[in-house]
């Protein structure tokens, strides 16, 4: 659909009775100015000279609406690109279904670009910090992207970082930006001067209406965590959504955070296995993404069972302390640990009879029994 055509070496958008020339293929066109469809020039003799050209919508409007009308519809060889800024770079915008092929042909053709896709009403998002997962469903074909790709979910939109499967019902996961952003980044060099970005106060949904069983679960509580960059406290409170991560594929000897460690840096909060699975035993945890980063929750601590030997338990308690501090764990409490402690002298009273390595407390009361019968 041709949003600019040549009329007497002027470039224009339709208006009633209009004629002109397409500046694609140079035939002739007219000008479409009814009362449904978007204003449009239409070819006279064909469809469209285009066939990379689809439905210009509202979505579509919205963004060319932002840049000068001469970066809007720039025709490159056969094709028009929907914007192209200053220094070459082309935005596609894709709101109707395209194949891998085409996907293949097009960032062959322009090579400097950048996919934006309409996901306002169309993918399942659940943002996690600074990151969103998303679940493509049946669009499969956006994999095929090798070009830089955000989704515009309206209220917000996602820098496509990795395509996976890895968990469970998503197709991947990405930065979130807002529009604004995007502008100042890609459209500065174009933007029209009476342009405003869109407010950013609201926060990103994460109650997106998934219409089969969601692969987010609520926290139970809430928690306190070490910012590992700036060492502040941030708060997580309670409902907070997170992915869990503590189940396996039956192509995989694992569970899957073992793979977000080995496979997804951004993710991994840099943990590496042996740590986790420690953390995991001390606190009866579970791995999870939450804001954004693996972590593990701790179970409620009347629920910690910290089965193992106290020297164990002591050298897993040191370690936390700096697994809390790099935001891996919650902040735990001092109470916390010396209840793990106990927790362990009681599993080996139980397995061994006695303590192994008994303790100052323990020896004076074990002294005590014995003067009674010494």
């Amino acid at each position: 659909m041709l949003q600019f055509a040549d009329v007497n070496g002027v470039r224009r958008r339709p208006f009633k009775g209009g004629k002109g020339i397409c500046p694609t293929c140079g035939g002739a066109v007219t000008a479409k100015c009814g009362k449904i469809k978007v204003h449009h020039w239409a070819h006279e003799s064909i469809e469209n000279c285009d066939p990379w050209s689809e439905h210009v919508g509202e979505w579509h409007r919205s963004w060319q609406d932002i840049v000068q009308d001469d970066n809007v519809e720039v025709s490159i060889g056969a094709h028009r690109a929907d914007i192209k800024n200053m220094v070459g770079t082309v935005i596609e915008l894709q709101h109707s279904p395209i194949s891998p092929d085409e996907i293949a042909c097009r960032e062959d053709f322009y090579r400097d670009m950048i996919w934006v896709f309409d996901a306002t009403e169309r993918f399942l998002v659940t943002p996690s910090g600074s990151l969103a997962f998303f679940s493509l469903e049946r669009t499969k074909h956006i994999t095929s992207c090798k070009k830089e790709l955000f989704l515009d979910c309206g209220q917000y939109m996602i820098q496509v970082e990795c395509f996976t499967e890895l968990l469970s019902k998503f197709s991947g996961y990405g930065v979130i930006r807002d529009k604004g952003w995007f502008v100042s980044t890609y459209l500065d060099d174009c933007v029209k001067p009476d342009w405003l970005s869109p407010s950013t106060n609201s926060l990103p949904k994460w109650a997106d209406s998934w219409r089969s069983e969601q692969p987010w679960r609520l926290t139970d509580f809430t928690s306190k965590w070490r910012d590992s960059e700036t060492g502040e406290e941030k708060e997580i409170v309670k409902k907070t959504p997170y992915i869990p991560l503590d189940y396996k594929w039956s192509t995989q000897p694992n569970p899957v955070w073992y793979e977000v460690i080995a496979d997804h840096k951004k993710l991994s909060n840099d943990w590496d296995v042996d740590s986790l699975k420690e953390m995991k035993n001390l606190l009866s945890g579970t791995p999870m993404i939450l804001d954004g980063l693996l972590r593990v929750m701790p179970a409620r601590s009347e629920e910690m069972r910290a089965e193992n030997n106290v020297s164990v338990v002591q050298l897993w308690i040191e370690k936390a302390r700096t697994h809390m501090e790099a935001g891996r764990i919650p902040i735990l409490r001092e109470k916390t640990f010396k209840g793990l402690v106990e927790r362990a002298k009681r599993y080996e009273i139980e397995k061994y009879g006695h303590l192994l390595q008994p303790d100052d407390e323990f020896k004076r009361q074990l002294g005590r029994q014995r003067s009674l019968f010494d």
